[in-house]
C-alpha cells in the first residue's frame, strides 16, 4: 500500500478491516542477522495516559508525546536491566548487545550472535513510552541506578498505553 492510503486507513476508525499496524517504515538487517536498523514512522503519538490530566500532579503528562527511537531503546534497556522482573522477555534477549539511537526516528539493535529468536524478538519488540515510565507520578525522573526497581512497581503498571488507531 502507498503511504497516503495507509494514513487514510488509520484515520478511518470505522474500518478496522483496513488497518495495518506499522511502527517502522523500514528495517535493514545486516551483519548476518546481528544488526537491525529501523527507521520509524514520523507523526505517531502515544495515547494520552489514562489519568486525570487536569490534576496538578499529572500536568507534566499533558500534550502530545511522539513515539521515537528513544522509546525503543528505553524498552530494550529495561528488558536487559538485571533489576527488571521480566523473566520470559529476558530469555529472548540473552544474546542482545543493546540498542543505539541514531536520531529520533532511527534506532539500531545489535546482537552478539544470530540466534533462533533474534529475528522474531527484534521485529516484535513493542516499545513503551519513555516519557511515562522513566518518571514517578509527579514527573520526577527515576535515578538511573534504580530505574529497573522503580519500573517493577511503577505507578502506571496497572494501566495500558499505546499508539495508533486502537485505544
Amino acid at each position: 500500500k502507498n503511504l497516503p492510503a495507509l494514513l487514510d486507513a488509520f484515520s478511518r476508525l470505522d474500518a478496522p478491516d483496513v488497518w495495518e499496524g506499522k511502527l517502522a517504515e523500514s528495517c535493514v538487517i545486516s551483519d548476518g542477522y546481528k544488526t537491525y536498523t529501523f527507521t520509524l514512522r514520523r507523526g505517531l503519538l502515544w495515547h494520552p495516559p489514562s489519568v486525570d490530566l487536569d490534576a496538578p500532579q499529572h500536568a507534566w503528562l499533558q500534550g502530545d508525546h511522539p513515539v521515537t527511537a528513544h522509546d525503543v531503546k528505553f524498552t530494550l534497556d529495561l528488558v536487559l536491566n538485571p533489576q527488571v522482573e521480566a523473566g520470559f522477555m529476558k530469555s529472548y534477549f540473552e544474546d542482545c548487545a543493546g540498542a543505539e539511537v541514531v536520531d529520533d526516528h532511527t534506532v539500531v539493535i545489535r546482537w552478539k550472535k544470530k540466534t533462533y529468536v533474534s529475528i522474531d524478538a527484534t521485529l516484535y519488540l513493542a516499545p513503551i513510552p519513555r516519557f511515562l515510565y522513566s518518571c514517578d507520578e509527579h514527573g520526577r525522573p527515576f535515578p538511573a541506578e534504580s530505574l529497573g526497581t522503580s519500573f517493577n512497581s511503577h505507578w502506571y503498571n496497572d494501566k495500558a498505553i499505546g499508539f495508533g488507531p486502537y485505544r
